[in-house]
């Protein structure tokens, strides 16, 4: 009996595990789940959207998409690109490393030459290395052939290029001085001019300044002054007008430089000389002092002789001289008598006075023709020669010398003649007055 009940036990344990298999889920052999949120074809095991697969025997979704190109730098049509810049570009996935490399990744010139380097790849970007520098303003191509593929085995649909364009060659030539002004070797220059000096290219303006650009005159004398910069050109100011007839040397140094940073090859000097000093001519006298009394003995009252006069200046381009004395106080007509053409009673005029003498003594001879060449017209006394003051109230008189670039004709006859024939060649010109009584 106990040898049966064994028996129904056995049976009853066999017959509920042999039925047992019903339920919600299955799990394959090694206990991996398939997930059931995806939407497969029971016919085929594709996925619906035709991007993977499904293994029916593991259950696992298989990756069949092309990889793509996401983004590049250089970017395509980039300009001013850096001639030492690594290419890189970036994938839609993880790539398969061995098929990124210079056979499937190239980079050739505007000519087609090809540009050799080093390919790598780390986290969905391959870098090209080229092995040197590219060449200055060259337009590079690069290309990714289909040889590329994902960590799947999938290549690129198609071959995909793009352009870019190097930089311009760096500014690497040094300036230079293209002109001056005044000119190296220039005389006769104004000692008010400005001096200029033009570069052969735009400058760094902070490097065109006093330290830079110098002015000396022949004594080694710096000239203090203010350098300005515009349009490639220097310009030194003068704090105040140079000397006459002076050798001034202008010296640009090598801190000068342009835009590029590219200094002068080396110090650059010019000189020139400034005009000599416009003529000049004061007039005094030992007879009496400047707007003084004259003195009776020089006068109608007296010995009525003419008083000394002197002269100086710059007279190097002094040919002649003329002098003519004037009484401002007596206009004409009026004080003149008939015929007289004077604007006011002149009492000396004397012309072609020669260029080398620098003073007459006192007591002129009253004569027309005088030994040294002068000429002595008649006045409104009327009479040849120096008339002294005569009036009959306190007049003053002028004494008026004028430095000419010429000699008059000696035909003249008159004051007014006289004056027509002086116009357009005085040089210099001074006045020494006095009065009487």
């Amino acid at each position: 009996m106990r040898k049966l009940n064994l028996l129904i036990l056995f049976s009853i344990i066999y017959f509920l595990f042999s039925c047992s298999g019903g339920g919600g889920s299955s799990s394959s052999d090694n206990d991996t789940m398939v997930d059931n949120t995806t939407n497969t074809d029971n016919s085929t095991g594709s996925i619906s959207d035709n991007q993977s697969a499904v293994d029916n025997s593991t259950g696992v979704v298989s990756d069949s998409t092309a990889p793509s190109i996401t983004s590049t730098l250089p970017a395509n049509g980039a300009n001013s690109i850096p001639i030492s810049n690594n290419i890189t570009l970036t994938f839609s996935e993880e790539m398969d490393a061995t098929t990124i490399n210079s056979t499937n990744i190239s980079v050739v010139d505007s000519s087609g030459t090809g540009v050799s380097g080093v390919v790598s790849y780390s986290s969905q970007v391959a870098t090209f290395n080229p092995s040197s520098d590219l060449s200055y303003f060259t337009v590079y191509t690069v290309t990714v052939g289909t040889g590329v593929k994902d960590s799947a085995g999938n290549a690129m649909a198609s071959s995909s290029s793009w352009s870019f364009t190097t930089s311009s060659a760096p500014d690497t030539t040094a300036p230079t001085i293209s002109s001056t002004s005044p000119t190296s070797g220039a005389d006769n220059v104004s000692v008010s001019a400005n001096i200029t000096i033009t570069f052969s290219e735009s400058m760094d303006s902070s490097t065109i300044n006093t330290s830079n650009i110098t002015v000396t005159d022949s004594s080694g004398n710096s000239v203090s002054g203010v350098v300005s910069y515009s349009n490639n050109i220097a310009t030194f100011n003068p704090t105040s007008d140079l000397g006459y007839l002076t050798v001034f040397t202008v010296t640009t140094g090598i801190g000068v430089q342009d835009t590029s940073g590219n200094a002068l090859a080396s110090s650059s000097s010019f000189s020139f000389t400034t005009a000599a000093p416009p003529p000049s001519i004061t007039l005094t006298s030992t007879a009496f002092t400047e707007n003084g009394n004259i003195p009776a003995v020089y006068t109608c009252n007296s010995t009525d002789i003419s008083p000394e006069l002197s002269w100086s200046g710059n007279l190097d381009t002094a040919v002649s001289f003329a002098i003519i004395m004037d009484d401002p106080d007596a206009p004409c007509p009026g004080f003149c008598g008939p015929g007289v053409t004077s604007d006011v009673f002149t009492h000396w005029m004397i012309y072609n006075i020669p260029g080398s003498t620098r003073g007459l003594s006192q007591n002129v001879s009253a004569l027309a023709n005088l030994s040294d060449g002068s000429i002595q017209l008649t006045n409104d006394m009327p009479a040849v020669g120096y008339s002294g003051p005569c009036p009959p109230t306190r007049h003053r008189y002028d004494f008026k010398i004028y430095a000419l670039n010429d000699n008059l004709s000696t035909s003249i006859s008159s004051k007014s003649e006289l004056t027509n024939a002086m116009s357009g060649k005085i040089v210099a010109q001074d006045t020494y007055s006095g009065f009487y009584p």
